[in-house]
């Protein structure tokens, strides 16, 4: 029989143990699709219309020219700006009054002074963090630059205040082409609605006039929704196989199919309607009530069960002492939702509340359930073992015992009994 240091046969029959502590409980990734924000919030119907074109005496923001193959000219992933005081009225959106909007040619209009880039195609899915966006026909798209055909897009306001209506029209639009034959031929519209200057009535529509398509593709699709600031808050639509039956888009990239046996009819308009206005301010409840982590890790907390509706404001709020007094969290990401997401945590024991605030009651607030968020310093482990030496073959298994935290994760588990824990034995 060979007998053999422990530490010294690791390139013949007998291998080491290496250890990873979780300090803590295991952590999960969740991936959202639905936040509870005030878009999603939004009411969609549709019906019926009649889709009108503009006047002659609307405001051209862009032409396409003859025979373009790039742009300028052929309307390819260009934003253009119309700037705070070109719509007449205050027009709520997602919460904020706007007098100016972003108009994107790929389909969609955004609101804020952060535009799309030449990769934001989508309207909906993007990452980008613009205010919100509407999209009408979501996907990558150019003007026609046939010269009989030129592509346009422009604007108008319609109506006598206080019910007018800013729209935003794209007319023989079609999927990107460098092309100048004319096949594609798309045309729509999006309205915002005055709606007697009452923000939880200022509707949006879109109304589709014509919109030819020559693919056959059913793989791909425009969409089609509203977006809040972020890519979680959405209220978007999805069919694989007509326009008159959609249903609510579960994740944020739902499409419609758009290809040359579906597509919208001619006057079909889609409507949001926003949520009724707050008149009351709840802070909902935070699930677990109680969590623990590590020095340096991040945490993810939600409410349930809070106020929405227009003039409702949500601020993540934190203390050292439970009941508070509270002050607003600093750093992290999404103190002003509903999901907050910390920074590197320190150290120490945390309260955390969401403050909801309605501005429709005097204003009033109040705060959901207190999580109690308890960081841990990181541990200090050590492993002892019954034996230094193992023979092979006919030795009995080491006993490895892990001090220091409270659950163990070992590695490699081959040749280990149990592959978790402490104490395990060891059989190389």
């Amino acid at each position: 029989m060979k007998h053999k240091h422990y530490t010294k046969i690791y390139s013949s029959r007998c291998r080491t143990w290496g250890m990873k502590v979780l300090a803590s409980l295991i952590f999960l990734l969740t991936t959202i699709t639905q936040s509870n924000a005030a878009v999603s919030a939004y009411t969609f119907s549709q019906g019926n219309g009649t889709f009108i074109p503009l006047s002659a005496t609307r405001t051209v923001v862009f032409t396409a020219t003859a025979l373009a193959t790039s742009d300028p000219g052929l309307g390819d992933d260009r934003n253009f700006t119309l700037p705070a005081g070109t719509i007449p009225f205050n027009f709520s959106f997602n919460g904020t009054n706007y007098t100016g909007v972003n108009i994107n040619t790929n389909g969609f209009v955004t609101f804020g002074a952060t535009l799309p880039t030449t990769s934001d195609r989508t309207g909906i899915s993007n990452s980008t963090l613009w205010d919100g966006s509407i999209a009408a026909l979501g996907r990558d798209l150019s003007a026609n630059t046939n010269a009989a055909n030129l592509g346009e897009i422009s604007y108008e306001v319609g109506g006598l205040a206080p019910f007018r209506s800013f729209v935003i029209q794209f007319s023989k639009f079609r999927r990107f082409s460098s092309s100048s034959t004319f096949t594609e031929n798309f045309n729509f519209q999006i309205r915002l609605n005055e709606g007697g200057g009452v923000a939880t009535t200022q509707t949006i529509d879109i109304v589709y006039g014509a919109c030819i398509a020559t693919t056959t593709s059913t793989t791909a699709g425009p969409q089609v929704g509203l977006r809040g600031a972020t890519n979680v808050d959405f209220n978007n639509r999805v069919s694989t196989t007509t326009w008159v039956g959609s249903t609510a888009g579960p994740i944020n990239s739902s499409f419609m199919r758009h290809n040359t046996t579906v597509n919208p009819a001619t006057g079909l308009t889609f409507t949001w309607t926003p949520p009724s206005g707050c008149t009351s301010a709840s802070g909902g409840t935070i699930t677990p009530a109680s969590f623990s982590k590590c020095v340096g890790q991040t945490y993810s907390m939600s409410s349930t069960g809070f106020s929405i509706g227009t003039g409702t404001t949500y601020q993540w709020q934190v203390s050292n002492t439970s009941g508070g007094p509270y002050s607003p969290v600093v750093g992290g990401t999404g103190a002003n939702s509903t999901t907050y997401i910390t920074p590197a945590l320190t150290a120490g024991v945390y309260y955390y509340v969401l403050t909801t605030t309605c501005s429709g009651c005097g204003p009033c607030s109040n705060n959901s359930s207190e999580l109690t968020l308890t960081v841990n310093s990181l541990p200090s482990v050590g492993v002892t073992s019954t034996t230094s030496f193992i023979c092979q073959p006919g030795s009995p298994s080491v006993t490895l015992t892990a001090s220091g935290a409270s659950t163990y994760s070992w590695s490699p588990t081959a040749g280990l009994t149990p592959t978790s824990g402490s104490p395990v034995s060891a059989l190389p």
